[in-house]
């Protein structure tokens, strides 16, 4: 599963302002506000939002609770005045464009919210208008999570169009998976982060695509657009996440094209996006670079790095769950071995490629990237239960015959976003 690791907590890296309440400072918590607002709409109160209220915790989770429009209404006037919460969920609760806007509407006068999560409520491209005033509005979010909201290509044009503008930016972190993002989409997002940063922005740092349709045109736009120096002056991305969007050999190369000489990507997760051979060849070549390596020719002759790969700074490579066969992990095995002992790169995964899990490729590929990390155990190639993400998707594979009562068991969790990287 894709975690973002840039911060090792939602919460971490505050100010002392935010610590007012511990000491001895009352901070409004909204939790009058609330029951008002519930009172006055006539609808029943979520208790466990109330309790984190009146408890004035800094964190709360809400997802399924079918809150709905009026029951946003009634969130949205607590967190006019709370200066307690720092993260919110609230996901699957069917806001709808009209609770998202309320929302948004709350953003602008809260000064304390960091993190935002608002997966799968239908929010669409008509929320995101909303949304883009509250996000560009608010000073302190940190981290906004909306996937699975039908926002495609218009809603991404919506959401980020202030940011053409001139308007600030705060987030560091941004998750737009399973939204139907097509290449149109991807250079909306290059052309809202190109654009010159507005006093007070910050450089978004993560950013999560998975699920979405973007194919090699869009993964070309956003390698080129995000990842090269000087390409985007909004964004210092550090981890980009486009598993499951079917880049191909030619997504590969073009991300390959500029993995040498991207100066802050950190983490990259390409699984299940049917890269063959030929992609891992290209793939193989630029991790022969990193480092500073350019000019070697790998042991066997597989692969011949290219110069221009000291600025880089990979660390995590993520390839799991694609067609890249023995080929392809003998000329990975080779471009990482080509690179030693200066690249940054410490993890590279490649469970589910084709290959069975004593095949001495793999044992290859471990002890190459073992000696760059001085660890064991961090391809998680060999010797290595597969990942959680993995073991799902193949329960949902099993299942696909199943009854649909059967499939309904299964369920995918969304990432944490963090609040601000590093």
């Amino acid at each position: 599963m894709f975690t973002p690791r840039a911060c090792s907590s939602p919460t971490s890296g505050f100010s002392s302002d935010d610590d007012q309440a511990h000491a001895g400072v009352q901070l409004a918590t909204g939790a009058e506000e609330y029951m008002r607002t519930c009172s006055v709409l006539q609808i029943t109160p979520c208790g466990r939002w109330h309790r984190a209220l009146t408890g004035a915790l800094a964190e709360c989770a809400i997802p399924h609770y079918g809150i709905g429009p009026r029951g946003a209404v009634a969130v949205g006037a607590s967190l006019n005045v709370n200066e307690v919460l720092l993260e919110v969920t609230l996901s699957d609760n069917r806001l709808g464009a009209e609770g998202a806007g309320v929302v948004a509407s709350a953003l602008l006068c809260n000064s304390t919210l960091r993190v935002l999560t608002l997966d799968q409520n239908a929010i669409g491209s008509e929320g995101c208008e909303a949304l883009a005033r509250g996000i560009t509005g608010s000073s302190r979010l940190l981290a906004l999570s909306l996937a699975a909201n039908g926002l495609g290509d218009d809603g991404v044009r919506a959401l980020l169009a202030p940011l053409c503008e001139g308007a600030p930016l705060s987030l560091r972190s941004l998750n737009l998976s399973e939204n139907g993002i097509t290449p149109v989409g991807a250079r909306e997002l290059v052309r809202a982060l190109h654009d010159e940063a507005a006093e007070g922005s910050v450089l978004l740092q993560t950013l999560d695509l998975r699920w979405n349709q973007l194919g090699a045109v869009g993964t070309a736009a956003l390698a080129h657009g995000l990842l090269a120096p000087t390409s985007a002056p909004r964004a210092s991305i550090e981890e980009l996440a486009l598993s499951w969007n079917a880049i191909g050999d030619e997504g590969a190369r073009h991300l390959a094209a500029v993995l040498p000489r991207a100066p802050t990507l950190r983490a990259l997760w390409l699984e299940n996006n049917g890269i063959g051979a030929p992609g891992a060849l290209a793939l193989a070549a630029a991790l022969a670079t990193l480092g500073g390596a350019g000019g070697e020719r790998a042991a066997g002759g597989g692969v011949e790095a290219v110069g221009g790969g000291g600025c880089a700074r990979l660390e995590l490579l993520s390839l799991c769950v694609n067609p890249i066969g023995r080929q392809g992990l003998r000329v990975l095995a080779e471009g990482v071995e080509a690179a030693q002992p200066a690249c940054p790169l410490r993890e590279l995964r490649s469970d589910g490629c084709g290959v069975l899990a004593d095949e001495p490729l793999l044992a290859r590929l471990d002890a190459a990237v073992h000696a760059l990390s001085g660890q064991t155990g961090a391809t998680g190639a060999r010797g290595q239960p597969p990942p959680a993400w993995l073991e799902e998707q193949l329960c949902v594979l099993r299942l696909k015959a199943a009854p649909t009562r059967a499939l309904k068991a299964v369920s995918y969790t969304h990432p944490t976003l963090p609040t601000q990287g590093g």
